[in-house]
């Protein structure tokens, strides 16, 4: 019969530490990799320590933090916060409203959402801005204009036309209809009309938009009356108001429904009221509030189009600090792990409870309690997994408040798998970063119905008892 023995001897208690907001927990999170990497605690470095957390949209806090304070890292199995499509999207969109000459960030968002407008349109507007060395977004205002303009003209020469064709109209009314259809007429067509000689790049735009059929045209002014209209509403709000005015009026939200998978357009949408979290910041509005918001806005000048980052060994041996989602830690091991947002309805997840109103019908109360139950046990092993990837250091850590869709969400609780641990093993953890409230409110809070008495929760020779024993981490 084999026997498991533990070599490893018994490691430093698990560091529990409560946050004010994102900002501030991600400030301690790297304050304490600085230390480790200076107090040399970990063999390897920031090599060897992982930052890990339930969803993407939590690793823009982190990352930016990170950047600011000159900490190297890798973003494991996704892309970077900022880098991400649908981030870079409503960034191209405010970018063009604070400067309407951004040619990157025009053709960027041309099509997006989809408009019909293809790569050769593009190429022909391209062509004209640059034939008359103006930005490629006022190739669409000065197309905007004609058309206004030429709808003048038809509107003043059918006024007149109406008032000619009167039937019960007198001499006097007929003759005065007369002369003002001669007039408009006239006008139209001698120097006399304000409009009736065009500059040159007039004439170029004109003859650029008779290239393209009605149709199209109209899609151009339309993405063209959509920027303005923008522009107009950022002159008096703040930045999130704008973003929310943005994806109201780009109905963005909608395009990514209908172009990715369900599971895939929810996250997205969490990634674009994450930065909405982040424009909260900056109060100031107006135009200056967005400048002042895209200066602090942080992106790496890499390839936009990169490929989701494998989890291989040569990332892995980099020495950076990996930032990873509970999903993406599986199979590996760090010296010094950070396990952030445990909070309810981060971990567990929202999105793990079953919603709805009780029934009638006994059998199907029943399915759903046990549906639920099973998605708080996945919950649970999920955050088993992200706790095991730890050789030496565990840090546990949960806000007391957060941006939530914009609003400041100051009702949070310790994640019910934080306080079911340290109910039942308190003797494992270290609790001196947080406050004598929360540790009185989690030693007195009861261990909730979700399976902590059974098999799978966290009491007796648990998985909490066995993580410490199993690994010698804690």
């Amino acid at each position: 019969k084999k026997t498991t023995k533990v070599r490893k001897p018994r490691g430093a208690h698990v560091k529990v530490f409560e946050a004010e907001g994102d900002r501030h927990e991600a400030q301690y999170v790297a304050s304490e990799l600085l230390r480790l990497v200076r107090d040399d605690t970990i063999e390897g470095g920031f090599r060897e320590m992982a930052v890990m957390y339930r969803t993407n949209r939590q690793s823009r806090a982190i990352e930016e933090v990170l950047v600011r304070s000159g900490i190297p890292y890798h973003l494991v199995g996704g892309k970077k916060f900022y880098e991400r499509r649908e981030v870079r999207d409503v960034l191209a969109y405010l970018r063009l409203i604070a400067n309407p000459a951004d040619n990157d960030s025009f053709f960027r968002i041309l099509n997006v959402p989809t408009r019909g407008i293809g790569k050769r349109s593009e190429e022909k507007i391209r062509e004209l801005g640059t034939e008359l060395g103006i930005p490629c977004y006022e190739v669409l205002q000065r197309l905007r204009k004609l058309q206004a303009t030429k709808m003048e003209r038809e509107e003043a020469a059918e006024t007149a036309r109406m008032k000619v064709s009167r039937e019960d109209m007198g001499v006097t009314d007929l003759e005065e209809g007369m002369a003002m259809l001669g007039e408009a007429l006239s006008k139209m067509s001698t120097e006399e009309h304000p409009f009736s000689k065009l500059s040159l790049e007039d004439a170029a735009v004109e003859d650029f938009a008779s290239k393209f059929p009605a149709k199209k045209q109209q899609e151009l002014l339309q993405f063209a009356e959509v920027i303005e209209f923008l522009t107009d509403i950022a002159a008096h709000t703040t930045p999130a108001e704008l973003i929310d005015s943005l994806l109201r009026v780009t109905q963005y939200e909608d395009y990514l429904i209908k172009n990715d998978k369900t599971d895939s357009a929810q996250d997205r949408i969490e990634n674009l009221m994450e930065l909405k979290d982040a424009s909260t910041l900056v109060e100031t509005e107006g135009i200056e509030g967005l400048v002042e918001f895209l200066t602090t806005v942080v992106l790496d000048r890499e390839d936009e189009d990169q490929e989701e980052i494998d989890i291989d060994e040569d990332v892995m041996k980099k020495p950076n600090v990996k930032l990873m989602t509970l999903h993406a830690s599986k199979g590996l091991e760090f010296g010094a792990v950070f396990i952030v947002g445990l909070e309810d309805d981060c971990l567990p997840h929202a999105r793990c409870q079953i919603k709805g109103k009780k029934t009638l019908d006994a059998v199907t109360d029943a399915r759903r309690i046990a549906q639920q139950r099973e998605n708080f046990e996945e919950e649970r092993r999920l955050m088993y997994v992200g706790m095991t990837r730890a050789k030496d250091r565990l840090y546990l850590g949960f806000k007391r408040e957060r941006m939530t869709f914009g609003q400041r969400n100051i009702e949070l609780s310790p994640s019910r798998f934080l306080t079911e641990m340290i109910t039942a093993r308190s003797e494992l953890f270290d609790l001196s970063m947080v406050s004598q409230p929360t540790q009185d409110n989690i030693m007195n809070r009861t261990v909730a119905s979700s399976g902590s008495e059974r098999d799978g929760g966290w009491g007796g020779p648990s998985a909490a008892a066995r993580a410490g024993r199993g690994r010698g981490s804690f």
